[in-house]
């Protein structure tokens, strides 16, 4: 076991030693030359990359360009490396060898702080175009979200050209590319329509999520429809249209917000994961964590501000890609938690994520030099958000699928639900009339043949006859309430419920008592007949099946609320055998309950007596 544990201690130690190596090396870019001699632009010529055509050569001090090209004539091979902080010297030929004279050069490095391009032609030195982002854009030769210069080549004629970069505060990324102009100004159209489709499909894309978050009110469309927006402002700066059309007047706007606008994004991308899961409420303890980097994002961000972008490039620099690094390890853990209970959504956001991921660092690579920038066809942090919302639109529509569903089986529920509330009202009502008409068929025409037979009887006393009529009224009068409560137009629901259920106690021989406090003066005229139904229906149940001896109806005032319990001492009986959607009693209380929005509850045991308990809101009062 020692000897184990000293193996795996020993290799633990090499791991951070054997990254260390391996990123010093990442971090040394390589710029190989496998050619010392001119570029040959021929007639079929469209573009060429330089990256294999030039000699490189870098300076702490900053030197003449006739110092630099005599340094240039002793190079009898090409340097290998750049060193940063240092003045980058590039040295290239073009021998143009056909009949177009008109050449574009490409620095496609919108970063670049400052350079200066010289011609040279039979001993003549010639500057030929200066910029960066520390002149205004308008400073441009030819105004181009890129610096873009025009080379005038003679037939047969060979020029040499030294570019001096001066961006000794970062990383360079050197991507330089020749042109026919014809062949230029084709690929620019084309580059063009297509930024014109991302960008307006982003802006599409967030207007739309933020109008179906405004619909749906889902938090998770805001969340997309802000990152959606914040990606886009990134990379309309990323690809240098921000400083070409807001502030080219200001460079150091855009040195400004070029070391910020990093931290927005992750922020806004980190939110929509979050929100996309539900994590605030499914894992509060890892929520709590993302809270505090929310916080260090925004102190950094605070931080940014008050030093004005001042401090070395550098110092932000490592702050941003520690920023990227937390705020992907984030997301990752993120991921895992969804997929325990959101298998389908988690696989969606891992695929996008994991797209961006790789986008972002081939990005990275490129911007730091690491890795030529021609791999790629256009910006690899573009590409990978063009794919990215693309997984995310879809999963968001299947998102909106899924809601649509699923209202779709709750409004087919709702429906069958409806019919069975409508079949039991008119079998409610059917039955009614059933026990109405005998009702009149048994008790009162049998009373009225009596008092008939009474009256041709001339034997009969005249009390014994109005008291036959009273009796007759009293019955008539007890079934007219049944049909329609009118009186609560007279008498309160108290009273009302008072004298109901004093005439139950009499007819059926149950001891009833009731409570009453604090009832609202006024209530509802729909909220008192269905208070009454419900106890009327509660208390003919207990006639016909409880077998009770006693009943008591409590029924209290809140604020808020109406509480209503209907208590007997009958048999009973177990309510989980019960159906009380097919038990036409029950059903008929739990109905006009749910009309009224409240909650009926009902507890029981054989031989031991039924609970009802019953709440009625009265916000609407």
């Amino acid at each position: 076991m020692n000897i184990s544990f000293y193996k795996y201690t020993l290799v633990g130690k090499k791991i951070p030693l054997i990254l260390l190596i391996v990123s010093l090396f990442a971090c040394t870019p390589q710029f190989t030359s496998n050619k010392n001699q001119p570029i040959n632009l021929t007639e079929e010529f469209t573009t060429q990359s330089l990256n294999d055509h030039y000699l490189l050569y870098s300076s702490v001090e900053d030197i003449s360009i006739e110092k630099s090209i005599a340094i240039f004539d002793t190079i009898n091979r090409p340097f290998d490396k750049i060193n940063f902080n240092e003045y980058q010297w590039i040295y290239f030929q073009l021998k143009n060898r056909s009949t177009h004279n008109n050449f574009t050069f490409e620095i496609n490095n919108n970063y670049l702080h400052k350079y200066e391009l010289y011609q040279i032609f039979n001993d003549s030195i010639q500057l030929k175009a200066e910029g960066g982002i520390a002149y205004p854009y308008h400073h441009r030769n030819i105004e181009n979200r890129r610096f873009i210069e025009k080379l005038s080549i003679p037939y047969d004629s060979t020029y040499t050209y030294i570019l001096k970069i001066d961006d000794r505060e970062r990383e360079t990324s050197l991507s330089l590319r020749v042109w026919d102009q014809s062949a230029f100004n084709k690929n620019e159209a084309k580059d063009l329509l297509f930024y014109n489709l991302y960008f307006g499909g982003l802006v599409f894309i967030a207007l739309f999520s933020l109008l179906i978050g405004l619909i749906l009110r889902m938090k998770v469309f805001y969340a997309y429809s802000f990152y959606t927006l914040i990606m886009a402002w990134f990379m309309f700066d990323n690809l240098g249209f921000a400083y070409e059309f807001f502030y080219p007047t200001h460079p150091n706007i855009k040195r400004f917000l070029d070391t910020m606008l990093i931290s927005p994004l992750l922020f806004s991308f980190l939110n929509f994961g979050a929100t996309y899961f539900n994590i605030p409420q499914k894992h509060p303890v890892l929520f709590k964590r993302i809270k505090v980097y929310y916080w260090a994002m925004l102190v950094y961000i605070i931080f940014w501000v008050l030093s004005g972008a001042q401090l070395t490039i550098h110092y932000y620099l490592l702050a941003n890609y520690t920023f990227v690094l937390i705020t992907f390890s984030l997301q990752i853990i993120i991921v895992i938690q969804g997929v325990r209970y959101q298998r389908q959504k988690a696989y969606f956001f891992m695929s996008a994520v994991l797209v961006l991921l790789v986008g972002a660092i081939l990005f990275a690579l490129s911007y730091a030099g690491h890795i030529p920038y021609e791999w790629f066809p256009t910006n690899p942090l573009l590409m990978g958000s063009v794919i990215e919302f693309g997984i995310f639109s879809i999963a968001l529509i299947f998102e909106v699928h899924q809601i649509n569903k699923t209202k779709n089986d709750l409004l087919i529920a709702n429906a069958e639900h409806q019919k069975k509330l409508l079949a039991a009202f008119v079998e409610g009502s059917e039955k009614e009339r059933a026990r109405l008409s005998a009702e009149l068929h048994d008790n009162v025409g049998s009373r009225l043949a009596l008092l008939k037979h009474k009256l041709n009887n001339t034997s009969s006393q005249p009390s014994e006859v109005n008291d036959d009529l009273d009796n007759l009224y009293k019955n008539v009068r007890s079934m007219s309430h049944e049909l329609s409560p009118h009186e609560f137009e007279i008498v309160s629901l108290q009273e009302y419920l008072e004298i109901y259920l004093n005439d139950f106690q009499k007819n059926t021989f149950i001891t009833t008592k009731s409570y009453f406090n604090n009832l609202p003066q006024q209530l509802n005229a729909e909220i008192t007949r269905q208070i009454f139904r419900i106890i009327q229906e509660a208390s003919l149940n207990v006639q016909k099946h409880a077998l009770a001896n006693s009943l008591e109806v409590q029924l209290i005032g809140h604020p808020h609320e109406l509480i209503l319990t209907i208590d007997d001492d009958g048999k009973g009986f177990d309510p989980h055998t019960v159906d009380t959607n097919n038990s036409n009693g029950l059903f008929n209380m739990k109905t006009r309950v749910q009309a009224l929005d409240g909650t009926f509850e009902i507890s029981s045991q054989p031989q031991k007596g039924t609970h009802i308990l019953i709440s009625i809101p009265l916000q609407d009062q």
